[in-house]
C-alpha cells in the first residue's frame, strides 16, 4: 500500500507525472490480481516506435491477454493509455476484493477467486507463504 500512496502522490502531492488513478487499496494490483509488463531488450516500453506501430503492438498483445481472460488496460475508459497493464479478477470488483482482504488479508481474496474458479482452495498458491513473498497488513490496517 506504500508503494501505491507513492504512485498515487505522483504529480500530486510529490514531483513527477500523474501515473495512477487509484489511491492505496483501489488498484488490483495491491492484490495480486494486476500486473503491467514491458517488452525485453532496450526499448521496454516500445517508446522509440512512432505511436501508431507502438499503439499496434501493445494492441495485438491486449487482445492476446484478453483470451486468456484478462482485461486489459488499453480499453479502460477511466485511464486511456495503460497499454502495459492487465488484470484478471474474474468478476469481482475492487470493492469486493478490498472487504475481502480486509476480514481475511490477501488468503481470503485468493481462496475466493479459487471458488470462482472452480478449482481446491489454496493448491496453487499456499506453498507462497512458505516463502515468505506475501505480506500479510499489521494487524488495525
Amino acid at each position: 500500500m506504500d508503494k501505491q500512496r507513492a504512485l498515487y502522490n505522483s504529480g500530486r502531492n510529490e514531483p513527477g507525472r500523474i501515473v495512477t488513478n487509484a489511491q492505496p487499496g483501489r488498484s488490483f494490483h495491491n492484490y495480486g490480481l494486476a500486473l503491467d509488463v514491458c517488452v525485453r531488450g532496450k526499448d521496454p516500453y516500445l517508446k522509440e516506435l512512432d505511436l501508431k506501430p507502438r499503439y499496434e503492438r501493445w494492441r495485438q498483445f491486449g487482445r492476446m491477454a484478453e483470451r486468456q481472460g484478462f482485461k486489459w488496460g488499453g480499453s479502460f475508459m477511466a485511464f486511456k493509455g495503460d497499454l502495459t497493464h492487465v488484470q484478471l479478477t474474474l468478476g469481482l470488483t475492487i470493492d469486493e476484493v478490498q472487504e475481502l482482504y480486509k476480514y481475511g488479508g490477501i488468503r481470503a481474496v485468493w481462496a475466493k477467486l479459487d471458488q470462482i474458479r472452480g478449482v481446491p482452495i489454496g493448491l496453487e498458491w499456499e506453498s507462497l507463504y512458505t516463502d515468505s513473498k506475501i505480506v500479510e497488513p499489521e494487524s488495525g490496517s
